[in-house]
């Protein structure tokens, strides 16, 4: 592997992380004031490559490897079958960008945005992560410009076929959609439980049941059937 000061030599010069960032390549978050219009601008021109970093983050499970505590790279790398420099390039990117942490002896931990990554934990958008970069959710987007041009569905123009269709055809990439609907839901159910005088309910399993229907609503409409 390469040493720490090795790896921050390329990583200041690093196109990937000048690009992500706007700006010179910095371990430290970014939640300083905005840029200029022009580093604004291509933040977010550059926002497919952070999205692609994040979405390779929450394939990998790394939040989840980091839920007992701090781990070195080359843990992280034999527990997710990586390449431990290159691993080590993503995590001290993402880091950069308030994505994790990394502490001495290259050793990465969870910080708060890290820990919406881990399976399984209120909040989490670990699912919508890893959604976010699969090719069925990739490809279409990379051919918006069908869209715009011809007004028809990138997708169905891409697959032969229209989604719930190929989504039929394909379970893993069902049940991970599911999965996203059913994040997103999690947070917006708690919004309309919060909303709405329950206390109309003549007993608790009524208003269990409105809350469980709230948050599985909108997940069996939209991906529900195959």
């Amino acid at each position: 592997m390469l040493n720490r000061q090795t790896r921050r030599q390329l990583l200041k010069g690093s196109v990937l992380v000048s690009a992500a960032l706007g700006t010179k390549a910095r371990a430290q978050p970014t939640n300083g004031p905005r840029g200029t219009p022009r580093q604004d601008l291509l933040r977010m021109i550059s926002g497919f490559q952070l999205s692609q970093m994040i979405h390779v983050a929450a394939k990998l499970r790394i939040a989840d490897q980091l839920a007992g505590g701090p781990r070195t790279v080359a843990q992280l790398a034999a527990a997710t079958k990586t390449h431990a420099d290159s691993l080590y390039r993503l995590l001290r990117t993402l880091a950069g960008m308030g994505i994790f942490a990394e502490d001495e002896d290259l050793q990465f931990r969870l910080t708060p945005a890290a820990e919406l990554l881990r399976s399984e934990v209120p909040g989490t958008m670990r699912a919508h992560a890893e959604a976010v970069g699969e090719e069925w959710m990739w490809r279409p987007w990379g051919a918006l410009v069908h869209s715009v041009t011809t007004g028809d569905t990138a997708f169905d123009h891409l697959y032969g076929k229209n989604t719930f269709d190929w989504f039929g055809e394909h379970p893993d990439a069902t049940r991970l959609a599911a999965s996203t609907y059913t994040e997103n839901t999690a947070t917006t159910s708690e919004a309309i439980v919060a909303a709405y005088d329950f206390s109309a309910a003549r007993n608790w399993s009524t208003a269990a049941a409105a809350r469980a229907f709230c948050s599985r609503l909108y997940c069996g409409i939209t991906i529900g059937r195959t």
